[in-house]
């Protein structure tokens, strides 16, 4: 999805990107369709659009934006961070990581960048080249949980389970409701047969999220930020029963 940056301090612009980021996206959309109208060949509107079109799924509109955004300024690298994402919905894993390249080569210190080019590594199963990306992630902040998640992602593919612990410990340090590492540790755990810490971890997770069983087993959970959750219905239900029948 598009970054939580707003590049530009234009009222109209700021005003849409507001909506953007409350997930008003036609309100969104009809602020940049506005500013368009008055100045066609306005950057930030066109990338604006671009990056609703993105969160809405019209992949070919967004591709459109993107690649006329790209051909007038080839140094946009939101643009190219942006078009590796549409084409990683579309699964062009090889076309993204090109894009992806050439973003940070032009913005070198951005680490998303760096964390969106190891997931797509990752779906290529070229785990060298993802440790190498989540490695950079953790140069730049030694506090950055994409990265740390990343490392951890890794081990988990690899079946590194002790290192994707050590991995998802640190991410649990920095945020200790990161629901993401405390479900992938408790796997982990799993695996490793140590099924009372993976309790443990479920039922932290159970306790910030009360439907996230449910929410999994769906095959949701992916597609959901965690400010989207709503109560389960079933709370009343005991977490251990719950646990053990997902």
């Amino acid at each position: 999805m598009a970054k939580k940056t707003k590049p530009t301090s234009d009222p109209q612009i700021e005003k849409a990107w507001d909506k953007f980021f409350r997930k008003d996206f036609d309100a969104a959309l009809e602020i940049f369709e506005e500013v368009l109208e008055e100045n066609p060949g306005n950057e930030a509107a066109v990338f604006g659009r671009a990056s609703v079109m993105l969160r809405t799924e019209d992949f070919d509109s967004a591709m459109n934006d993107l690649n006329a955004l790209i051909k007038t300024n080839s140094k946009h690298s939101k643009a190219f961070h942006t078009r590796a994402l549409v084409l990683g919905a579309e699964q062009k894993y090889k076309d993204a990581l090109k894009d992806l390249e050439n973003a940070s080569r032009l913005d070198p210190s951005n680490i998303e960048i760096w964390s969106d080019m190891g997931g797509t590594f990752l779906m290529l199963e070229d785990f060298s080249n993802a440790g190498n990306c989540f490695s950079k992630c953790i140069e730049l902040d030694k506090e950055c949980t994409l990265g740390w998640s990343g490392q951890g992602a890794l081990h988990m593919m690899k079946k590194e389970y002790d290192q994707a612990i050590e991995a998802f410990n640190m991410v649990i340090k920095l945020d200790a409701k990161h629901l993401l590492a405390l479900l992938s540790r408790a796997e982990a755990f799993f695996e490793l047969e140590k099924k009372d810490l993976a309790l443990k971890d479920m039922k932290k997770a159970l306790e910030i999220q009360p439907n996230i069983l449910k929410t999994l087993e769906s095959g949701e959970a992916h597609d959901r930020d965690e400010d989207d959750f709503e109560p389960d219905e079933d709370d009343s239900i005991d977490d251990d029963s719950e646990i053990e029948e997902f």
